[in-house]
C-alpha cells in the first residue's frame, strides 16, 4: 500500500520515511511518496546522526552520493554551465573506476544521453533552454519537461543501476517543482544523498531558468530500510533528543 509523507524540509522528510519504514514488515515498503516543501532547508542534527552511522559502517558520506546526482562542489567552481559539463566529462574515466561506477552515472546520463551510444546530446541543457524559451511567453508549457535516466535499450537488466529511472519537471506559477522516480530505494545508504542531489539538480535547473524552486517529491517504487531494528531505535532517540 502506497504512503505519503510531506515536511518542510529535506531532513524531516528522510527521518519520517526511516519512522515509517522501521514500523513495517521486514522494514519495507512500497510506492513510499515523500513530499520537501523546502528542499534547500536540512537539519544538522538529522545529518550529523546520520554521517556517523555512514562512517561506522563505511559507506559513502551523504556528499558522495549527492554527486552522482549532481556535483555540486564542481559547478560551485565552474564558471559557466559549459563548463561544468566540460569538467565532468574529463573526469569521466577517473569516476568510472570507482566502486558502483561500472554501469554508469546519473548525471552523466543527464547531460549525455542516450547512454553507450557514439551520439549524445546534453537532455539537462535542452530542457534548462526550453523553459528559458518557454518562460518569456504568456501561456508557458507548464509540464512538458522530462528528464530520462532509465534505457529499455541498454538497461535490459538493470541491477544496481539505475534506481533513479527518470525525473519530471513542472511549473507552478514562477517556481520549479521536481518528481523524482526510485525503483528502488536503500535508506540508510542513499536516500538522504539522493534528496541532496536531486534538491542541487533543481535549484540549477531552477537558477538557469531564473524562478524559484517549489516542491520536491520523491517515490520510491519500493523502499528499504537497511538498518537493524535497535540501530532505528537508537537514530530516532538521537535525533528526539536534539
Amino acid at each position: 500500500m502506497s504512503h505519503l509523507i510531506e515536511a518542510a524540509d529535506l531532513s524531516t522528510a528522510w527521518i519520517e520515511a526511516v519512522r515509517h519504514l522501521g514500523t513495517q514488515p521486514n522494514r519495507q515498503a512500497w510506492d513510499l511518496v515523500v513530499a520537501i516543501t523546502n528542499s534547500e532547508a536540512e537539519r544538522p542534527g538529522i545529518r550529523a546522526h546520520l554521517e556517523s552511522l555512514l562512517a561506522e559502517r563505511r559507506l559513502q558520506s551523504v556528499s558522495t552520493v549527492a554527486n552522482t546526482v549532481f556535483p555540486a562542489s564542481l559547478w560551485r567552481t565552474s564558471r559557466s554551465r559549459n563548463a561544468l559539463y566540460e569538467r565532468y566529462e574529463r573526469i569521466l574515466p577517473k569516476l568510472r573506476h570507482y566502486r558502483g561506477n561500472g554501469k554508469g552515472m546519473y548525471f552523466e546520463r543527464l547531460i549525455s544521453w542516450p547512454p553507450k551510444s557514439t551520439t549524445t546530446w546534453n537532455q539537462l541543457e535542452a530542457v534548462i533552454q526550453r523553459l528559458q524559451s518557454e518562460l518569456v511567453h504568456p501561456n508557458t508549457k507548464r509540464f512538458v519537461y522530462d528528464l530520462a535516466l532509465f534505457s529499455p535499450a541498454h538497461d535490459a537488466y538493470p541491477v544496481g543501476f539505475p534506481c533513479l529511472t527518470y525525473v519530471n519537471l513542472k511549473l507552478r506559477g514562477r517556481q520549479l517543482c521536481m518528481l523524482a522516480h526510485y525503483r528502488n530505494h536503500y535508506f540508510l545508504e542513499r536516500a538522504y544523498g539522493n534528496y541532496v542531489g536531486l534538491a542541487g539538480l533543481q535549484g540549477f535547473i531552477a537558477s538557469a531558468a531564473g524562478i524559484g524552486r517549489g516542491e520536491l517529491v520523491c517515490v520510491s517504487a519500493h523502499a528499504t530500510l537497511d538498518l537493524p531494528r535497535r540501530a532505528v531505535q537508537k537514530l530516532l532517540a538521537a535525533v528526539a533528543a536534539d
